[in-house]
């Protein structure tokens, strides 16, 4: 007896299992770079703002707002932080936990995404199993409605006899089907939690750290549809005030 014998089953399941970590740890840092990229965006206009807040070389009147916009759109952060305490820097650790916060909550969506992507290559397998289940109890269920015995019938001249199936024995054994699928089913399940546990744990790290900014997200006034004009002039109004803050921004970093 060789140990390939004896463990050769737990060799195999190690080395799969050593795949399987090792796909996920690949999908979770793939998910990871993409969220911290598509966080540049509004992390950079953060940035802007709190520059533009905090300089000294500016007028009162573009400094403060920069804090008016700072608190609108992050009440969690600098709502009740007054306006001197900003300008001064001295909110500096509410900046700094704002800008991880949104890395945080783009890469918890960007994880959300890869899981999806995970769950799609699982579900054709899923399908096909409770389908088999299905079929499965329906035809427990009409064995158990009937109560009719299985005859296969026998051939003379091959010399095969009749066979009479209890219907308690058919019963039995659809009984059995049934619970090997279901089994098959949770073990798909567990399988998958195991598999994507990487990543789950991951994402609710950062939707932890990023708790305050989803709630300042939840609580943003809501745009009526009914007013496109007044909608498009607000737009408007907000892209020239971007602009502002950005070459504001640039002129004081030359």
């Amino acid at each position: 007896v060789t140990l390939l014998t004896l463990y050769g089953g737990k060799i195999v399941e190690w080395a799969r299992n050593l795949s399987t970590g090792a796909k996920a740890q690949e999908d979770l840092n793939k998910a990871m770079a993409e969220g911290n990229q598509n966080a540049y965006k509004e992390a950079g206009q953060l940035d802007i703002l709190y520059k533009v807040a905090t300089n000294v070389n500016l007028t009162l009147e573009q400094r403060k707002k920069a804090v008016d916009k700072l608190q609108q759109q992050y009440p969690s952060y600098f709502k009740n932080i007054s306006d001197e305490v900003i300008m001064n820097g001295k909110a500096r650790n509410s900046y700094l936990s704002l800008r991880d916060a949104i890395f945080a909550s783009a890469r918890a969506k960007a994880i959300q995404v890869e899981l999806e992507k995970r769950a799609e290559g699982r579900i054709e397998k899923e399908i096909a199993i409770t389908e088999e289940l299905a079929d499965a109890e329906k035809e427990l269920n009409r064995l158990r409605k009937t109560g009719s015995d299985l005859v296969i019938q026998g051939s003379a001249q091959e010399k095969v006899a009749t066979q009479r199936i209890s219907n308690k024995d058919l019963i039995i054994a659809q009984e059995r089907l049934v619970l090997l699928k279901r089994k098959e089913l949770q073990k798909l399940e567990k399988d998958a939690l195991e598999e994507d546990k990487i990543l789950l744990d991951a994402q609710a790290k950062n939707e932890k750290q990023s708790e305050k900014l989803e709630a300042d997200r939840i609580k943003a006034p809501k745009e009526d549809k009914g007013k496109e004009k007044e909608k498009n002039t607000r737009a408007e109004r907000a892209k020239k005030e971007a602009i502002e803050l950005k070459s504001v921004a640039d002129t004081i970093s030359q």
